[in-house]
Parts: C-alpha cells; sequence; structure tokens
C-alpha cells in the first residue's frame, strides 16, 4: 500500500519510492493480461492549495498472449502520475494505492503484440507466419482478408 503522512507535508514535499508485489494488481484468472513484474513507483506528494499533488511514474510488465500470432509476450508498462487529492483538515494519512493502481491498469496495452511487425498466423491452416510460410499455400492471397466478408454481403 502507498500511504504517506500529510502533516509531513507542512514542511516539504515528500518522496515516495518502493515497490509492490504483483498481487497490488487485483486481476482476476480469466483476464488475458497478468502482472508479471513488481510495480516499482517514484513519485512526488506536495501540498498545494486546497490538497495534495501526487506526482511520477509507475513501471511494471505485463505478459499475455500475442493478439496475431497467439505467441507469449512480456511487454513493458510505464504510467505517468499526476493525481490531485482533496485532504480535510484533521486527515493524518492518505492512502494512494487504489489511484496508482488504476492510473497503471489504464496504462496496460489494449492489443498485447510481440511486435508491430507481426505477421500472426494463416487464416487457412494456423501456421505461425513470423517463423516460416504456411504448407497450404493461401496465407499470400491478394488484399486485406480480414475484411473479406464483407466483400460478400448483398446490400
Amino acid at each position: 500500500m502507498i500511504i504517506f503522512s500529510v502533516s509531513a507535508l507542512d514542511k516539504s514535499p515528500v518522496t515516495l519510492t518502493g515497490y509492490e508485489d504483483v498481487e497490488f494488481f487485483e486481476l482476476g484468472e480469466d483476464d488475458p493480461l497478468r502482472v508479471c513484474e513488481k510495480l516499482n513507483y517514484s513519485l512526488t506528494a506536495a501540498k498545494v492549495s486546497g490538497g495534495v499533488l501526487v506526482s511520477g511514474s509507475c513501471t511494471t510488465a505485463v505478459c499475455g498472449i500475442c493478439g496475431r500470432c497467439l505467441e507469449d509476450v512480456t511487454s513493458p508498462v510505464e504510467a505517468d502520475i499526476e493525481l490531485f487529492f482533496e485532504v480535510g483538515e484533521n486527515q493524518e494519512e492518505l492512502d494512494v494505492s487504489e489511484d496508482i493502481r488504476e492510473e497503471v491498469v489504464l496504462a496496460f496495452p489494449m492489443n498485447l503484440l510481440c511486435s508491430s511487425e507481426c505477421a500472426g498466423l494463416c487464416r487457412n491452416c494456423g501456421a505461425n507466419l513470423n517463423r516460416n510460410e504456411c504448407v497450404c499455400g493461401k496465407s499470400g492471397a491478394s488484399g486485406d482478408f480480414r475484411w473479406g466478408a464483407l466483400d460478400d454481403l448483398k446490400l
């Protein structure tokens, strides 16, 4: 948990550095991504008019399968953090864990790819086109096959 004393901010900004284990993210077992490295954070909390500003960066890595070729992939994730928190007069501590978690999850890739040049799988025989040519010989068909079903629509 990422918690700090609000009263410590009266004198100067507070530096928050450390890490959280992968369980910090509480992802479900059916989630297509899993966090495979600890969350490292380097944050600064400063008192500003009306509250506290927490800024800095967080890094981790996610693992999953490539959306095109179905190979295992590990992708680094970096989130720039800039969050404002209102603080009550008698509030002693501020827990920013949930907000940090949300910001990092928003930085996860929408579609995990092994590379931007990934050729994917042959649509006919399923061969990984990154490794070798397919045995069916139909992977080189002209046009973009992803839109092929629309060509058959009768309007």
